[in-house]
């Protein structure tokens, strides 16, 4: 760098996501720089947006790949958006200049979750169950507090109750299943057997639209305020059987490359734009 010292990208395209709405809503000419010089950060701010976008993504998919091998684990993936569509909607339906405020580039949206059904895989397990077809087991992980997993890996408590590999109580239709005994068997519509006597059976909901669900952890997910599930017309449970991950790590390694690319190609532009005001700074300084 020259005289004009370094450039924090991240802080200056975050405060100005933040500090448009201001600009525009007062005089959004006072403060914008020559035609020129309007290009040259414009193209800071989209190499850098996109960077951000990259690194995001290449977490998701970094993510995505450690939990190929975890059961009921669903596939995040990263929705990015243009950085005008996102600032638009932000600042609401008013006429804006747009050569007058940074352009281009994008921004994370969301991270959004893949709930196709992972390939079924026999386990011989007792406590190991899957669903075939749409739905989630509850569970409750504290007094009041429910989520809903697509994990079925479960195991008795000291009490005798089934719950998750974290200890959390799997929820029946009348509250938690006591189901220590010698003969346990889980039937296709949930009951669970214990010496041939029916202990209770596995609470399975779905969601009219899971998309709305937000992960919690790496198998559960919680579902928005005043947003009640309903009881899935077609979902069968198998018993001793797991739904494996429906992670592809081949093309989670592909993704992988292409977001490694695309982010160095970003870092390229970003490095010759700021070579390109550098010289600029430098040869004003001179004159």
């Amino acid at each position: 760098m020259g005289h004009h010292g370094s450039f924090n990208y991240r802080a200056a395209f975050q405060d100005s996501v933040c500090g448009s709405e201001m600009e525009h809503r007062t005089d959004a000419t006072e403060r914008v720089p020559p035609k020129g010089g309007r290009a040259v950060i414009k193209a800071l701010y989209s190499a850098a947006s996109g960077m951000l976008g990259e690194q995001v993504r290449q977490e998701a998919v970094a993510n995505n790949i450690a939990n190929v091998s975890t059961g009921g684990y669903k596939k995040a993936i990263p929705a990015m958006r243009g950085f005008y569509q996102i600032y638009l909607n932000a600042i609401g339906a008013i006429e804006i200049d747009r050569g007058a405020v940074p352009g281009g580039g994008m921004l994370m949206d969301a991270t959004a979750s893949d709930f196709s059904q992972g390939p079924i895989k026999q386990t011989g397990e007792r406590f190991d169950v899957a669903l075939d077809g749409p739905g989630f087991f509850v569970v409750e992980t504290a007094p009041g507090t429910t989520l809903y997993t697509r994990g079925g890996h479960f195991a008795l408590n000291q009490s005798g109750e089934l719950v998750t590999e974290s200890g959390h109580k799997v929820q029946g239709q009348g509250g938690p299943i006591t189901a220590s005994g010698a003969n346990v068997a889980i039937t296709e519509d949930g009951r669970v057997m214990v010496d041939g006597s029916e202990r209770g059976t596995l609470k399975v909901v779905t969601f009219d639209d899971p998309r709305m669900l937000a992960r919690v952890g790496d198998t559960m997910f919680a579902a928005p305020q005043g947003v009640a599930p309903a009881t899935p017309e077609r979902v069968r449970v198998i018993s001793g059987a797991l739904e494996s991950s429906n992670v592809s790590a081949a093309k989670e390694m592909l993704t992988m490359l292409v977001t490694a690319r695309n982010f160095e190609a970003n870092q390229r532009v970003l490095r010759a734009v700021d070579d390109t005001l550098d010289r600029t700074i430098n040869d004003v300084a001179r004159v």
